[in-house]
């Protein structure tokens, strides 16, 4: 199946949060006193954010790994709702991969990585341009076409 809706805050999660009508409060940065409420299926995804092409179609293996971490997770708080002991090794495994998984998923990780790759690409280039390892610059001076960004 092709999900295009992928969340990087599960809404196996969410629906922890939900009022009685199953919404849950969204608020802006911009107007925090005035939740907007939404399904969770609305809440907290980008489309295909997990997709990868492979061999021209999408694949969202990514996507479907998350979601089989995601699936034990309402069962997990039911159990932590009664009072449950959850200390054994199934149930620690999956709350502190659900717990790792929520860090490392959503859009500020993922800028970070890609921010942290550029600046490693941009001073691996300064340095085999330093050494005449890269063809001639452009007639901009710069690498590539880049502009000013380097």
């Amino acid at each position: 199946m092709n999900k295009k809706r992928h969340h990087y805050v599960p809404k196996a999660y969410l629906k922890s949060f939900c009022d009685e009508r199953g919404r849950v409060g969204v608020y802006r940065k911009d107007d925090p006193r005035n939740p907007n409420w939404q399904s969770p299926d609305n809440v907290g995804f980008r489309r295909y954010y997990y997709s990868q092409t492979i061999d021209g179609r999408r694949d969202n293996g990514l996507e479907e790994l998350f979601s089989r971490y995601e699936s034990g997770w309402p069962s997990l708080v039911d159990r932590l709702r009664r009072g449950d002991d959850v200390n054994d090794d199934d149930s620690l495994a999956l709350l502190y991969n659900f717990m790792t998984l929520q860090r490392v998923r959503v859009p500020a990780f993922r800028d970070i990585v890609e921010n942290v790759q550029a600046d490693f690409i941009k001073s691996k280039l300064r340095a085999m341009d330093a050494v005449g390892k890269l063809p001639p610059k452009s007639p901009t001076g710069n690498f590539l076409n880049l502009g000013n960004r380097m």
